[in-house]
């Protein structure tokens, strides 16, 4: 699980999508929300941050993936399919096949 936060986290910075004005805050964003959905175990609040971020830059991959799967652990069905879909797709821009098989394998399991 920490070295998937760790590729997703590099391969959003590699793709240039946090500028060196805003990395810092982003970087404060992405640890806050990680911090408040895996060691306080408060979803909603981190799905905030997330989206704080995703308002800045849409195609940050760790923060749509981070998004995604808060969604997923609160059972928001209505969300969790297009979130999902959204990450997938920057999986495949970025090329990291991996990631795609899990979150393909994720959306089959929604479809069941």
């Amino acid at each position: 699980m920490l070295f998937a936060l760790v590729i997703l986290w590099t391969v959003a910075v590699r793709s240039g999508e946090d500028t060196l004005r805003g990395s810092d805050e982003n970087s404060t964003l992405m640890t806050l929300g990680i911090h408040s959905a895996y060691q306080r175990g408060n979803h909603s609040e981190a799905i905030t941050y997330f989206e704080i971020v995703l308002q800045r830059f849409p195609h940050h991959l760790g923060a749509n993936y981070q998004r995604a799967r808060c969604l997923e652990t609160l059972n928001r069905q209505s969300e969790i399919r297009k979130a999902w879909e959204q990450t997938l797709n920057l999986a495949q821009l970025y090329g990291m096949r991996e990631l795609q098989q899990e979150i393909q394998a994720r959306l089959d399991r929604l479809a069941e």
